[in-house]
């Protein structure tokens, strides 16, 4: 008599598939949930902590991008904006109850914003807006 081994299929073990953001094109942590959008607005809630969260999307705004002379990327063809002191991205800029990431050009522009969560009304949540000619930002250039 032949007997056989049989192998207990092996588990699929699934990764936590990243959010995406379509109006961004860019990933986002694991740990975030759709809360809304129009056609210029993504809102998504974070449940990882905040320094995490901001140190995923700086990682994301410098991988796979266009750099200028000063480190800054770009998105796309936007091109990065700036501040009296340092480049929005890839570091954003850090205020009291967010991060910031800005990008513009005399048409267009896009800004991710990571809100703390003590911040008031906010929660944990990311902010991601596209704004055209008449509504966009403005900013500095090096």
């Amino acid at each position: 008599m032949i007997t056989r081994s049989i192998q207990p299929a092996s588990p699929t073990t699934s990764l936590a598939s990243r959010a995406h953001s379509a109006l961004a094109d860019i990933d986002l942590p694991a740990a975030v949930a759709f809360s809304g959008n129009s056609s210029s607005e993504e809102s998504w809630n974070y449940s990882g902590s905040y320094d995490d969260t901001v140190a995923f999307l700086r990682k994301q705004f410098a991988t796979r991008r266009k750099y200028d002379a000063n480190g800054a990327t770009s998105w796309r063809d936007l091109p990065p904006c700036y501040n009296d002191t340092h480049e929005s991205p890839p570091g954003g800029w850090v205020m009291e109850n967010s991060t910031l990431w800005v990008w513009a050009d005399a048409n267009n522009s896009l800004s991710v914003q990571v809100f703390r969560p003590s911040s008031p009304n906010t929660y944990n949540k990311i902010v991601i807006d596209y704004m055209h000619r008449d509504d966009s930002l403005v900013c500095n250039r090096q």
